[in-house]
C-alpha cells in the first residue's frame, strides 16, 4: 500500500496517497490532518509522510492514535 502524505494546501492541510492527485480529506490545521492520517495509516498498515520546510518526515504508526481531546463545556447555573 502507498504511503499517506500530509500536505499543505492553500490555507489548510490535506491527506493524499503518494503519487495521487486526489485528496482524501482536508483540514484546518496540521494537527487535525496528522491525527486523521495516523488513524488511516494504522488501519492500512502504511507510513505517513509529513510535509515540512526541508522535505518530508516519515512517521510509522505503532498503535492507533487516541481520539482528539474535545473541549468541555462549562455549565453556568443561574
Amino acid at each position: 500500500m502507498r504511503e499517506l502524505c500530509v500536505i499543505e494546501v492553500g490555507e489548510g492541510w490535506a491527506i493524499r496517497r503518494m503519487g495521487e492527485l486526489r485528496l482524501i480529506a482536508s483540514f484546518e490545521t496540521q494537527q487535525q490532518a496528522l491525527h486523521a492520517a495516523l488513524g488511516l495509516a494504522w488501519k492500512d498498515q502504511c507510513d505517513v509522510l509529513v510535509q515540512q520546510r526541508g522535505g518530508y518526515q516519515r512517521l510509522k504508526p505503532a498503535e492507533p492514535p487516541p481520539p482528539p481531546q474535545r473541549r468541555r463545556r462549562t455549565v453556568v447555573e443561574r
